[in-house]
């Protein structure tokens, strides 16, 4: 593999990574992970607030809050001021689970600071040539190899089919 390709496999798994397709157990930006750890933040919530601060209908709302119930996550209580409404708050258990996956939240943290702002400087030089050139001389290149290294037989277009867990369909940067 050449170095333009093992570049190109290693930006895609990052990329997999940093956009959850790595181990994450209750990722903050989506479904009941944004639940849990908006209730770690805020504390207390109707179901209703949260509703309203998701922009989600009702049910769908109370479709992760009976998941996060049934895990022993979170628990509902009827609320003393308004008792048609109830109160969601974290379980011990759910406080655990937010603290599990904290270390989930700052994927560079092996990196030292100045490392961080290397990469950020050399990621950022990348990005604004390639957005200055347009698509121009980052012709996609279709192959069995996709974005990343096919384990498979060599044989294939770069279409279809899974390759070890990722999509088929991508190709290198030339």
């Amino acid at each position: 593999m050449s170095n333009e390709e093992e570049l190109a496999a290693l930006l895609h798994r990052v990329g997999g990574v940093l956009l959850g397709q790595g181990k994450h157990h209750h990722d903050p930006a989506r479904g009941q992970g944004r639940i849990l750890h908006t209730l770690a933040r805020e504390g207390s919530l109707s179901q209703r607030q949260l509703q309203d601060m998701f922009i989600m209908r009702s049910a769908s709302v109370s479709e992760l809050l009976l998941k996060l119930e049934r895990k022993g996550l979170i628990q509902r209580e009827r609320s003393t001021e308004d008792r048609r409404s109830f109160l969601v708050n974290l379980t011990e258990a759910g406080k655990a689970a937010i603290g599990e996956s904290a270390g989930d939240r700052d994927p560079f943290s092996p990196l030292s600071l100045e490392e961080q702002e290397e990469l950020q400087r050399l990621l950022g030089k990348l990005l604004h040539t390639w957005e200055k050139e347009g698509n121009a001389g980052m012709q996609r290149r279709s192959g069995p190899r996709g974005f990343g290294p096919h384990r498979g037989d060599g044989g294939g277009s770069g279409q279809g089919g899974s390759r070890g867990g990722r999509g088929g369909g991508g190709g290198h940067f030339r």
